[in-house]
C-alpha cells in the first residue's frame, strides 16, 4: 500500500468521524460508555474504506488530481465522502457503487447499534429516578433545552408545558400516579434520546 492509500485512508476515516456532532460522541459515551471504543475504530474503519475505494476508482477512471500526497489524499477523500453520501449514478461509477454502498451500510450499523444499545440505558436512568428528581430533569429539559430551540413554536412550548403541570398533579394523586409517572418517564426518555442529552 502507498503512501498516498494510507493518508487517502486515515482522511476518509477522519472525516466520517467528524461529520458527527460532539455532543453524539459524549451521549454514546454516557449510555454505551466501552461499546463506543468498539464503534468508533469500526466508523473509522469504515469510512477509511470509503476512501480506498474512492482511490480505486479515481484510478480506473485515470483521475491523478495535481499537488503534494497530503493534498491528493485529501481530495480522494472528499471525493469517497461525496459518493456515498449523494448517491452519484453515472459513468463507471458502477465499478464502486457495491463497495461503496457496503460500506456506508457497514457505518450505518454502528451508529443505528450505538443508538440502539444506548435507548435502554436512558430508560433504566430515568426509571430509577426519584418522583422529585424526575421532576427536576423534565422541567430542566424544558427550559435548557426546549425554550431554547429556535424550532419550537410557542404555542408547543406552552402546551408541552401545560402537559408538565398536568403529570406533575398526577403524580401527586394515589390513583393517578402511574399514569403521571409513565408519561413523565417517556417525555424524559424521548428528549434524552433525541436530543442527545447526558443528563
Amino acid at each position: 500500500m502507498t503512501e498516498t492509500q494510507i493518508l487517502t485512508g486515515v482522511f476518509s476515516g477522519v472525516s466520517g468521524l467528524l461529520l458527527f456532532p460532539p455532543k453524539n460522541y459524549g451521549y454514546w459515551w454516557k449510555w454505551t460508555h466501552l461499546l463506543l471504543l468498539v464503534g468508533v475504530p469500526v466508523l473509522f474503519a469504515a469510512n477509511g474504506g470509503i476512501g480506498l475505494v474512492s482511490y480505486a476508482l479515481a484510478h480506473a477512471l485515470h483521475w491523478e488530481p495535481p499537488g503534494s500526497r497530503g493534498v491528493v489524499a485529501a481530495e480522494y477523500a472528499v471525493a469517497g465522502q461525496a459518493l456515498v453520501r449523494t448517491q452519484f449514478r453515472g459513468y463507471d461509477l458502477d465499478r464502486a457503487d457495491g463497495a461503496l454502498t457496503l460500506l456506508s451500510t457497514a457505518a450505518g450499523f454502528v451508529v443505528d447499534s450505538l443508538d440502539a444499545l444506548a435507548k435502554p440505558a436512558v430508560g433504566r436512568w430515568v426509571r430509577g429516578q426519584s418522583d422529585d428528581g424526575i421532576l427536576l430533569k423534565v422541567y430542566e429539559i424544558l427550559e435548557d433545552e426546549i425554550a431554547k430551540d429556535r424550532r419550537v413554536h410557542q404555542a408547543v412550548l406552552e402546551q408541552l408545558t401545560a402537559n408538565m403541570d398536568s403529570w406533575s398533579q398526577q403524580m401527586k394523586t394515589t390513583a393517578d400516579h402511574a399514569k403521571g409517572r409513565g408519561a413523565m418517564n417517556g417525555f424524559c426518555i424521548r428528549q434524552i434520546r433525541d436530543r442527545r442529552l447526558t443528563v
